[in-house]
């Protein structure tokens, strides 16, 4: 944990997260319930009100709490940044050999999105897409490897969650040539592995 004194003056930590990078942390002040506020929604629109001597005085009490609208947003912002790192693995088992390979790591942030995601997944029989690979969805724990459940999905749905890992024209050509089959074997011969320090130690140990 580093001081950062150049940041935005909202910034003053910056904080190393699981997956080695360097998140900017709010001030400690509590910035109050996390919930979205329109800054401009505390502005009320003119009631015809005959004090007019005091119209200066509200106008600038309700820019007060419009700036604080604006820095509880500010703050959610940076707390939503803050929560950790969950990946989902996408994996091809081909029914010959009944050996799993992973296709690619997609990124969730926070364990809600990761639980909802593979909630929602499609789920299928072992063997998708052609009668030689099945797809499984793989949620892994916070060391990013090991499994805390898994279920088959469709072949349609491992292609979508990998179209999170690759630019919109690389997937256009790969499913132009080769269809939906034709994109994931391209990652059964090129997979996409996450980033985080500690997986690279792990494959560099090997």
């Amino acid at each position: 944990m580093t001081s950062d004194p150049t940041a935005n003056p909202f910034v003053h930590i910056l904080e190393e997260d699981e997956s080695g990078q360097c998140i900017p942390v709010a001030d400690r002040l509590d910035p109050g319930p996390h919930q979205s506020i329109d800054p401009l929604s505390v502005i009320p629109h003119s009631t015809g009100s005959r004090r007019e001597d005091n119209a200066s005085g509200s106008h600038r009490a309700y820019q007060l709490l419009a700036n604080e609208g604006r820095r509880r947003n500010f703050a959610a912002m940076l707390e939503d940044g803050r929560r950790a790192i969950h990946y989902l693995a996408v994996t091809a088992i081909p029914v010959a050999t009944g050996k799993p390979q992973t296709l690619g790591y997609i990124r969730c942030l926070g364990l809600r999105q990761q639980e909802h995601t593979f909630a929602t997944a499609r789920t299928a029989p072992a063997a998708t897409v052609d009668s030689n690979v099945g797809y499984r969805l793989d949620r892994l724990g916070t060391d990013h490897h090991r499994i805390l459940e898994s279920k088959p999905i469709t072949g349609d749905q491992a292609a979508e969650l990998m179209l999170q890992l690759v630019s919109l024209h690389m997937a256009n050509t790969l499913i132009t040539d080769g269809g939906i089959e034709g994109f994931l074997a391209h990652f059964r011969k090129y997979p996409v592995y996450h980033t985080s320090r500690r997986e690279r130690r792990r494959r560099a140990k090997r």
